[in-house]
């Protein structure tokens, strides 16, 4: 039996695009939080920075994106947030021959996730007026944190579902696939998820400044992150 594994390079990636409106009484279309696919796991391997506190400066941005340049006046940040699969998670591949027939069995050797915040599509208002300036990087900063939590959770989720799944296929390319379609969806579901919470949190405190509630939000998410440990990329077939 011939064994090879690969790094995972080419999974399709899902971008959080996260905006702060002010003066709305609902939230409106352009202000709720919504997924955008945006390449692959490789294309994006050395963009962004994983999970820490926000500084202004980390909001890069020089305008909004042009399908909102028309709201600039009632948007006061813009954030794009990433879950993608660490550099190092990895397939395994083994070969065996049965008489005429050869038979290529995947599994999943190495899995992780990360929340990253991309700078270079981060937006900060400049005329921001400087009482609203803490309200609003406390609000990205939990809604980086609520992303976090969904890529910790998906870690431990990945890594449970990799102990028993198997790929089995006629060539090693098909397997290659049914692996990094596994991964796909796992990572498509963990986001969709994540993104009803960043909408709640949204709805909770976009539309108005409520400190309070935002408070409790930041309390909620301090304490889960206390909680649960980061999850390292480990083998996980022994």
């Amino acid at each position: 039996m011939r064994k090879v594994t690969q790094i995972l390079k080419d999974v399709p990636t899902i971008l959080l695009v996260l905006v702060l409106a002010v003066g709305c009484t609902t939230l409106p279309e352009y202000a709720r939080p919504r997924m955008v696919p945006v390449g692959t796991a490789r294309d994006s391997a050395a963009r962004g920075f994983v999970y820490r506190q926000l500084t202004v400066a980390d909001f890069k941005a020089t305008s909004l994106p042009k399908a909102m340049s028309a709201h600039e006046a009632r948007i006061n940040a813009h954030s794009c947030i990433q879950i993608r699969p660490v550099t190092d998670t990895s397939f395994s591949v083994a070969v065996r021959r049965f008489s005429q027939t050869t038979q290529y069995f995947g599994s999943i050797e190495r899995v992780g996730f990360e929340a990253v915040l991309i700078p270079e599509c981060s937006w900060w208002n400049p005329r921001m007026p400087k009482k609203m300036r803490s309200y609003v990087l406390q609000h990205e900063q939990i809604h980086f944190a609520i992303s976090e939590l969904a890529a910790r959770k998906l870690t431990r989720k990945a890594q449970k579902t990799a102990q028993s799944y198997l790929a089995i296929g006629p060539t090693q390319q098909e397997v290659m696939s049914d692996l990094r379609a596994k991964v796909k969806a796992l990572l498509k579901e963990a986001t969709t998820e994540s993104l009803k919470e960043h909408t709640a949190f949204d709805e909770d405190t976009s539309m108005s400044p409520n400190p309070r509630q935002q408070r409790w939000w930041h309390d909620d998410v301090t304490a889960r992150l206390k909680k649960t440990e980061v999850a390292k990329v480990g083998d996980v077939l022994k």
